[in-house]
């Protein structure tokens, strides 16, 4: 395990929850975009789960709860398909009402954070995969 490329990892899944959560909160208190803010708050979870994941690796506590990762991997493709759905679904409200760009209400900036959230969602499957597979690996060894 590089420490570095840890360090990195770990640092840009906190930007993630605090970008998340002030997501969150801005759509929800100064604008009242209950949809922006919900794919916001989404954000900030998942990239809370992949800080997590990243955080039980280093610490080497996945070698003993191979499952836990297995449900991490199987709630990030579920998130990931509820992304896509949200990013398309909006994009095409967006069109259909024919709305601006630069309005902070605008179904357009709720696709950029249904895109968001689709990259953390395909994080966490990543990693989880990545992990238990090593994990796996190592297993192998040690029963032989």
């Amino acid at each position: 395990m590089d420490l570095r490329r840890q360090w990195l990892k770990l640092a840009y899944a906190t930007l993630g929850v605090a970008f998340g959560l002030s997501a969150f909160l801005c759509w929800t208190l100064a604008f009242n975009q209950p949809a922006t803010a919900a794919f916001g708050g989404l954000s900030g979870v998942l990239a809370l789960w992949t800080l997590v994941t990243h955080l039980m690796y280093g610490q080497d506590l996945w070698r003993t709860w191979l499952q836990g990762l297995r449900c991490f991997r199987a709630v990030g493709v579920v998130f990931s398909l509820v992304a896509v759905a949200g990013a398309v679904t909006f994009i095409s409200l967006a069109i259909t009402q024919r709305q601006s760009f630069i309005d902070p209400r605008s179904y357009y900036l709720t696709s950029i954070w249904c895109f968001i959230t689709l990259k953390w969602s395909l994080f966490l499957s990543f990693y989880s995969h990545r992990y238990c597979k090593e994990f796996d690996d190592i297993g192998i060894l040690i029963d032989f």
